[in-house]
């Protein structure tokens, strides 16, 4: 066994239990030139040895490799000299520093390590070993301060990417707020044209319940004139008066009936326009959703005509009384309805054979209620799911009156004013469910 074997040598630097930083490799195909640069090393670093260019790529190649911050190669070595060498190492360890030991000076050599292999220093042999090892101290320094330089500039990237992340998001959230200004204020001029319309139909509405109800009185007193007059005509000569009387109290009556139908209507659409949306109020789950989807629906049939859907509701009754805005909910609903129908309406034009159904169901839960509105219309094609609730999205016409603000009212109205979530499921021909889930309150 020789006195400078592998065995040999990595026992004696395993001697020192010093922390060591950094990782040098000795590239020498000289053995003791080998031990001597080992041994000065091995107290302050991890060092490697390494008897030509061949056994040191194997070594880097290694994944168990630790990251070497130095290389010492001599320059004239068998089957491949130390600039090759360098040169070929470089995609594998690009950050580590080279120090290339050579007895020759040779200027073409020289700049064929600069320009190919990225040389710290040349070292002339023979070296001395202070000098060398100031020279090892700096180019070790030089990949610590390199590494450092590093760090920070990928710790700048990562703060200037999370700053702009959070401009970028704070872009968001004052767009989201401006599109909530204008929807709001959209609403609110709806919600003023909405109460004065409704103000001015109440009042000829008034008109005709009024008259209905003065025509049905004046009828009956005609009856009783001509009751008292049968006796002396007899009652043949009355009884086409008498028939002509009833149909006239019937007509006053169904007149009066619808009448107050629609006062109940216009009654609704003041109560949906009110500007006063904070009030919470435990009401009927049920009863809302009842009353704002024959809402929907009539004002659907206004603009599309008589419009044939089966309307299936059903209501769970367990503990339907909730604590809502009435209000904001009843836009939501209607809003969803009108969604609905339209979609129902929709697939009824392209199908004359479709049986146009809507669906309203409520379930309540431990802690929530569930609202679904579903619908077996024309449904959502996928690539228009992830747009649905951005404001002034529609696939339908303009000129039909859609702004595509309804959906966007529905989700702000369930999420920001109930707290709760509003999810929808759709395949396109097939269905659409709207899902409200609120929370309770308590």
């Amino acid at each position: 066994m020789g006195l400078f074997s592998q065995k040999n040598i990595e026992k004696a630097l395993n001697k020192t239990s010093i922390e060591k930083k950094h990782t040098i490799m000795i590239v020498d195909d000289e053995e003791a030139n080998r031990f001597a640069l080992m041994s000065m090393l091995q107290s302050q670093y991890h060092v490697l040895g390494a008897c030509d260019g061949y056994d040191a790529m194997r070594i880097i190649e290694d994944e168990e490799c630790p990251k070497i911050s130095l290389i010492i190669c001599d320059q004239r070595m068998p089957r491949m000299t130390g600039t090759d060498f360098l040169k070929k190492m470089t995609p594998f360890s690009p950050k580590t520093k080279r120090i290339i030991l050579t007895g020759f000076m040779d200027i073409h050599a020289i700049i064929d390590s600069i320009n190919k292999a990225r040389i710290y220093q040349f070292v002339v042999k023979p070296y001395d070993r202070s000098e060398l090892l100031m020279i090892i101290q700096q180019a070790v320094r030089a990949y610590e301060l390199e590494a450092q330089l590093e760090e920070y500039h990928h710790d700048l990237e990562a703060k200037v990417k999370s700053r702009a992340e959070e401009l970028e998001k704070k872009g968001r959230e004052v767009m989201r707020a401006r599109n909530h200004i204008m929807m709001q204020r959209k609403m609110a001029s709806m919600g003023t044209l909405a109460a004065g319309l409704a103000q001015e139909i109440r009042n000829p509405l008034n008109f005709i319940n009024n008259f209905a109800l003065l025509s049905t009185d004046r009828a009956k007193e005609l009856r009783m004139g001509l009751e008292e007059k049968i006796n002396s005509r007899g009652a043949e000569d009355c009884a086409e008066f008498l028939e002509a009387l009833d149909e006239i109290e019937q007509n006053c009556q169904r007149i009066y009936q619808y009448g107050a139908k629609a006062d109940q209507i216009v009654q609704s659409m003041l109560e949906f326009a009110s500007s006063n949306t904070g009030e919470w109020q435990k009401i009927s789950i049920n009863s809302l959703l009842e009353k704002f989807t024959n809402i929907a629906f009539q004002g659907v049939k206004a603009r599309f005509g008589e419009l044939d859907v089966e309307i299936v509701m059903d209501f769970d009754e367990e503990g339907e009384s909730w604590d809502v805005v009435p209000q904001g909910l009843s836009r939501a609903v209607v809003n969803l309805v009108i969604n609905a129908l339209e979609a129902l309406a929709a697939r009824k034009n392209e199908e004359h054979d479709f049986k146009p159904t809507l669906w309203v169901r409520t379930y309540f839960r431990d802690g929530h209620v569930e609202i679904l509105i579903e619908d077996n219309g024309e449904g959502i094609a996928e690539e228009n799911l992830e747009r649905i609730f951005e404001p002034y999205f529609t696939t339908r016409a303009p000129e039909e009156g859609n702004i595509g603000l309804g959906l966007v009212i529905a989700k702000d109205v369930v999420v920001h004013e109930h707290g709760g979530t509003l999810s929808v499921v759709s395949l396109a021909e097939e269905h659409t469910r709207f899902t409200i889930c609120l929370p309770s309150q308590e």
